[in-house]
Order: structure tokens, then sequence, then C-alpha cells
């Protein structure tokens, strides 16, 4: 395995390290997309009609309170709060279903916690579809995707990722380790170079797990990150 290869992998959202939950088990609100659009009781359709309307009051129109719910389940997602992240992605799906993003969270969610891989693509692959999706989108698909040894495919994705965000350097190291593991090293090198640069711009501190490997990448392009 080539170096920044190793830098990409380390960038990786990976799947935690506890064992995988059994889905059937969880409540129907903890499953993507309600458990797929399993039929709802009449008390549950009224409750969804009464959160959409309080939500649309609150935020002005479905599509602002489907971002809303879309955020608010990444800020319980970074705390590691999967239950409740889970549930605020399907929030936003019932306010939205367009909201690519809202996919995009399950399927982390899924990964992280289901280790799931046939639907955490199903999942990506309708974020994708969407035609609301983000660079948020790009960045955890393609990730998974090297994660997962499909290095030409997650380099695909990535580069889009990096043409609507180009500032993000880690999403950069990541498609040179892309580029690296299907042969085009001298652009790897290339983009490595532009994503220490942009870290190195940034006064980027990186606290991060996989720090070690960050900071021995740039070095090797003359760059020292903090």
């Amino acid at each position: 395995m080539g170096f920044l290869k190793g830098v990409a992998i380390a960038l990786v959202i990976a799947a935690v390290g506890s064992a995988a939950v059994n889905a059937a088990e969880l409540p129907v609100n903890e499953m993507p997309m309600y458990n797929y659009d399993a039929p709802k009781t009449e008390d549950m359709k009224v409750a969804d009609y009464i959160f959409i309307a309080q939500m649309v009051e609150k935020e002005g129109s479905r599509e602002n309170a489907a971002l809303a719910a879309i955020e608010w389940g990444w800020s319980y997602y970074e705390k590691g709060d999967l239950a409740s992240a889970m549930k605020r992605f399907n929030q936003a799906y019932l306010l939205d279903p367009s909201q690519g993003e809202a996919y995009t969270g399950m399927a982390v969610i899924v990964s992280d916690r289901d280790q799931n891989e046939e639907e955490v693509e199903t999942l990506f692959r309708l974020a994708i579809s969407s035609g609301k999706h983000t660079f948020v989108t790009y960045r955890n698909y393609g990730s998974f995707l090297f994660h997962n040894g499909r290095a030409e495919d997650a380099r695909d994705l990535l580069a889009k990722g990096i043409a609507e965000w180009p500032e993000a350097f880690f999403v950069r190291m990541m498609y040179a380790g892309a580029l690296e593991a299907t042969g085009r090293e001298p652009q790897a090198q290339t983009e490595m170079l532009r994503a220490c640069e942009d870290a190195e711009r940034m006064n980027t501190h990186i606290g991060r797990p996989e720090a070690p490997s960050m900071k021995g990448a740039c070095e090797m392009v003359g760059i020292s990150l903090p």
C-alpha cells in the first residue's frame, strides 16, 4: 500500500468498533425512513401532521424545516448520540424527502451502527439521486467506497466533493489516496501538496486520531502542520 493511500484510509469515516446492533429490534423512528415507510397507525399520521405544521410555522417552509432537522442530526451524530441523530434525519425526510443529506446522515449511522454495507450504499444512492445532495454526500460516500476497496468509484465522487468545496483539504487528501490507488501517482502527489498547502494556509491544528498520518504526509511534501 502506498503512503498516500494509507493516509486516505486514516481519514475515512470507518465503522465503530462495537458489534453491530440488531436493527430489527430498534424503534421505527430509529430505522431509516421510518423502516422504509412501513405502514403507520392513525395516531402516528396525526402526530406527523402536527409535527410538520409546527415545524413549518417555526422555520417558514418544509424545506427550511428539513434543513434545520439535518443540522440537528449532524450535531447529535458528532456527540455520538446515534439514536437521536437518526430521529432527526428521519424528521428531515418526513419534512422534505428531496433533501439528499438526510439520506447521507442515515447512511453514515447505518454504517457505524448496523455495519450493513448493502443498506449503506442504497442510502447513499438515494442521496445522490435526490437532486439536493451536497458536498457532505460526496465526502461520506467517497470515504465509504474507498474504505471498501472501490478506489476508482471513490475517486470520482471525491473529485466532485472538492469541486464543490476546493478548500476541503481532508477530502483532497482522500482524493490523493484514491488517485494513487488507481495508478495516478503524479496527480496524487500534486493533490496532496495542494491539500497540505490549504491546511497550512488555514493554520489548521489537526487534533484528531488521524493526525500523525496527516502530518506525516504533509512533511513528505515539505509542509509542517501545527
